[in-house]
């Protein structure tokens, strides 16, 4: 996904995009998954 950023707090990473004037949070996953896999389509 373009544009897609991601920023670790705590035990989470949360994934967000800038679009044009706001922050879009597009998901919330805790730290200990498999991230890959869950955006593998």
């Amino acid at each position: 996904m373009e544009g897609l950023r991601s920023f670790v707090y705590g035990n989470y990473v949360i994934f967000f995009m800038y679009n044009n004037d706001y922050l879009d949070i597009v998901t919330i996953i805790e730290g200990h998954r498999d991230i890959e896999t869950m955006f593998d389509d």
